[in-house]
């Protein structure tokens, strides 16, 4: 996959991404199976800065395998300059017979670069 991200405005940031696939689930004794699946997909996301120190963030991915779609919260601590703590929920809806799969998580990252949003 390859990606990119583009500051719209000082608050707004677009994701964009291209992926592609190659799944086989060919094994040893069988041919192949009908879940094999290859092909392009993308995925688009959005991130808004509200105020100084929260953003809420929506993306969505639809792929030859599954398709998921993420929507978050997160905090900008003023004492860890660069620092993101975000709540995150995620459905993937699977096109083959795995269950689809929902959750929630807490994801804690920190950006060494000058960019991102509400960089200053």
């Amino acid at each position: 996959d390859m990606g990119s991200d583009f500051h719209l405005t000082k608050s707004t940031e677009l994701s964009a991404q291209l992926y592609y696939d190659h799944l086989r689930y060919d094994t040893e004794f069988t041919e192949d199976s009908e879940d094999d699946a290859q092909g392009l997909g993308g995925g688009l996301g959005i991130k808004q800065l509200l105020g100084d120190r929260i953003a809420v963030s929506i993306l969505g991915s639809v792929r030859e395998i599954y398709n998921t779609y993420t929507a978050g919260i997160s905090w900008l601590p003023p004492m860890l300059k660069g620092g993101e703590i975000s709540l995150l929920g995620q459905s993937i809806v699977s096109h083959n017979d795995t269950p689809n799969n929902e959750s929630i998580g807490l994801q804690i990252g920190y950006n060494f670069g000058a960019g991102g949003i509400g960089a200053r």
